[in-house]
This record gives C-alpha cells, structure tokens and sequence, in this order.
C-alpha cells in the first residue's frame, strides 16, 4: 500500500483529531495508508519542519493563536515550493489567501468527509507518478533511490535488503514498512520477498526470474496470486502506457 505522510496544525485538539480520522477513512477509501503528525500550534510545526523532509501535505488551521496557517504557510514557502498545502478556515473570505501561497485547496468548517476525499483524490491525481522515489537512511546519509530501479527487497530480522541492479543495501528499517513506501509494481512473493513487476522476466509456479538473473521464490500461498499480478500489470501496460 503507498503511503501519504500527513502533517495536520490546529490549536484545536478535538478539531485535530477529528480531521486526523477524516484524512485516515479518506486514505484506506482510495487505497493509500496514512501516516499523521499532529502539532497544537505553528510554532511547534516549523521547528519540526527540519525533520520531516518527505511530508507530503500540510493541513494548516488559519485561524491560530500566536502565529496563524497563513504567516506559517509563508514561512513554509520561503524556502519549499512543493509540499501540498490545504487550509482549514470557518470563513471563506480567507479561502482567497490561498492562491499567494499557491495552496491546493481549503476546507471550510464544518469540515466534511466527502470534502477530505476529494482534496486526497485531487492531491493523487496532480502527484506525478512516471518517476517516484523514495527516501531511506542509509550509513549515516539520507539516500533518494527510484523505484524504477529497484528490483526486489527482502527482509533480514529487523533489516531490510534494497536490492538494485549493481548493489545491494542494506537498511535499518523492518520489511513491514519499506513495503508501505513502494507502489502498486511491487508484489509479495514470499513472506520474505517483495518484486517489482516490470523487473521481472521468466515467471513460474514456484519462482521468478529478475532482469539480473536472479531468481526469487514463490510461496505456495502466494502463486495464484502473483501470476494474477504479472498478467494484470503488463495487461495495463500494453493498454494505457
């Protein structure tokens, strides 16, 4: 399942974690998994802005004490132009604030659920989707690595194993959750391997053959299923590539 990272800023703590379980119900609709940060001001949100680098939408209250969304979306864009902003706002006057800070959309409060499903459903639809990458910590440096390039991944104890086509790294992360940062090309083929379809080039009952010529196993369990799989993936290939 891919994964949305989420920061949510509201003075409001009920308000705060009635849209985290609005975000959250809109996400599993659509097929994607959640993961929020929640801050009670947007001073707490800019200091902890530093470290949260793969974020991928802010939703920000307006309507704050202190420093409001608006001076925080700002600061936001003095120095990062493409983390996806959504204010909230109980007036709609403010919505046209907004477009200065080119925010993706605004929630007037009430907020509603169809409403939280539609900015998910625009926010996919404007992401591109021909390269995505993701980050992982690696020997002390932050690494970006496509995901065109990886082949497969397999899971070491607590470790997980991102296997290219020329190396091989290691990564203190457990399998359980690199499998939620990869997309839909990325297949279980063993409770210990995870494949990448369009790497793969010989496909049998019990194993598959990657364009590096290795070979990972199948499962008994999962056989039925990953054939389905590569069927369906180059299926969608040959019609809507």
């Amino acid at each position: 399942m891919k994964l949305i990272k989420v920061a949510i800023v509201d003075d409001d703590p009920l308000q705060l974690n009635l849209l985290n379980n609005m975000i959250t119900i809109a996400g599993d609709k659509i097929g994607y998994s959640i993961q929020s940060t929640l801050f009670e001001s947007g001073e707490a949100f800019l200091f902890a802005l530093e470290d949260l680098p793969d974020l991928n939408i802010v939703f920000l209250d307006i309507q704050m004490k202190d420093i409001n969304g608006m001076e925080v979306a700002r600061k936001i864009r003095e120095n990062n132009q493409e983390l996806t902003l959504v204010f909230i706002t109980a007036f709609v006057e403010y919505a046209l604030d907004g477009y200065s800070v080119n925010a993706l959309d605004y929630i007037l409060k009430p907020i509603s659920q169809e409403k939280i499903n539609s900015i998910l459903n625009r926010y996919i639809d404007q992401t591109p989707t021909e390269s995505t990458y993701i980050l992982v910590d690696y020997q002390q440096t932050q690494l970006k690595l496509n995901l065109d390039d990886l082949l497969y991944l397999e899971a070491a104890k607590h470790q997980t194993i991102i296997n290219l086509e020329q190396e091989s790294l290691r990564v203190n992360l457990p399998f359980s959750h690199i499998a939620t940062l990869v997309d839909e090309r990325f297949i279980r083929t063993h409770r210990s391997y995870m494949v990448n379809l369009s790497h793969i080039t010989q496909l049998s009952k019990q194993s598959v053959r990657l364009t590096n010529n290795e070979t990972i196993p199948i499962s008994k369990r999962l056989s039925k299923v990953v054939q389905a799989s590569f069927v369906n993936y180059y299926r969608k290939e040959v019609f809507y590539e």
